[in-house]
């Protein structure tokens, strides 16, 4: 593909990370989630990826002096991914993970030491088949992780910090165009200070710039915008190269990330294993009710009975016996 192309067409392939269970599948990993947080946050775009996973919060215990490849290789301990109360429309997300900043890890420098993190994958977008306008619904995602740092009985708002809401879209937003934005895909909506009759805005100030959400329209991304880019699209064109993009580099080798998308790419194979393993439990299961008829009936033996089911055993048929027998 030339330096212009663009994901307009292979968003529609069969085994597509825009699938809302293959991104939710991949995501698990470290070094995805890293790089999801590179491209996407601009205070992490000159971090390494292995740099940004040392600083996604772990809510389990881990063992100590972890290595580059066991950390990238790690899977994200996710926060709850429902908020709302009875009386609210309860937000579901795909992934929601928490950041710790400040740290001397990195120059990165935020107005509070954690972040919290949701990424979601939204393939349809067009406001007319949703009922909705998405921008509307991702700065309501935003409001609801930000309520959610602040816990009840904290008085004081101080586990308030700020959150990001990431939107990789599947399909154009047909936002109006302004001087200057021709051709972006990468749209922020953020809380700024304004004034009647004053152009723009005053700069960000931090008690107030809690929310930013971003929406990626994947079809206008290119592929060699930057090194970060041209990852990018190719997690969502080819998964499995964009491991070998991060081994190159990281320097390692992740051989659990790579089976991991290896088996998330491979959807036919996955959904037809899941319908045949459907259609032989209900196989069983019919079976086991006949077998139940039959031993009820008392006219066949045990030997006999296994002629015609020949998917139980004899230690089966005995264990139906036996609760035939209680349940009398």
């Amino acid at each position: 593909m030339s330096k212009n192309d663009t994901l307009n067409d292979s968003l529609t392939t069969v085994n597509c990370m825009t699938r809302d269970e293959n991104f939710k599948d991949i995501v698990r990993y470290k070094a995805i989630a890293a790089l999801l947080v590179k491209f996407a946050i601009p205070e992490f775009k000159n971090e390494s990826i292995s740099s940004i996973a040392r600083l996604i919060v772990d809510r389990r215990a881990r063992k100590e002096n972890m290595t580059k490849a066991e950390i990238l290789e790690d899977e994200v301990d996710f926060l709850p991914t429902e908020a709302g109360t009875k009386d609210e429309k309860n937000t579901v997300s795909d992934a929601v993970f928490e950041l710790r900043v400040n740290d001397k890890i990195t120059e990165v420098r935020l107005s509070s030491d954690d972040v919290t993190v949701n990424t979601e994958m939204q393939q349809i977008v067009s406001e007319g088949t949703l009922g909705y306008n998405l921008v509307s619904r991702a700065i309501y995602y935003g409001a609801s992780l930000l309520r959610s740092t602040v816990p009840a009985g904290d008085t004081n708002y101080t586990g308030i910090h700020k959150v990001y809401s990431i939107w990789f879209c599947g399909g154009n937003l047909k936002l109006k165009e302004y001087n200057g934005t021709e051709g972006r895909y990468v749209h922020r909506y953020g809380l700024r200070r304004f004034y009647d009759n004053l152009d723009g805005f005053v700069p960000a100030e931090s008690f107030a710039d809690l929310i930013e959400v971003v929406l990626i329209e994947l079809k206008k991304l290119k592929e060699h915008d930057s090194e970060t880019e041209r990852m990018i699209y190719t997690l969502f064109h080819n998964p499995k190269e964009v491991v070998q993009l991060i081994e190159t580099a990281e320097g390692i080798k992740l051989v659990k990330v790579e089976k991991g998308v290896t088996e998330m790419i491979d959807y036919e194979a996955r959904t037809l294993r899941r319908v045949e393993e459907a259609k032989k439990e209900t196989a069983i299961e019919t079976q086991r009710k006949t077998a139940e008829r039959m031993i009820r009936e008392g006219k066949l033996s045990f030997e006999d009975i296994l002629k015609y089911i020949p998917a139980l055993s004899l230690e089966d048929l005995k264990k139906i016996e036996a609760e035939l027998m209680q349940s009398v």
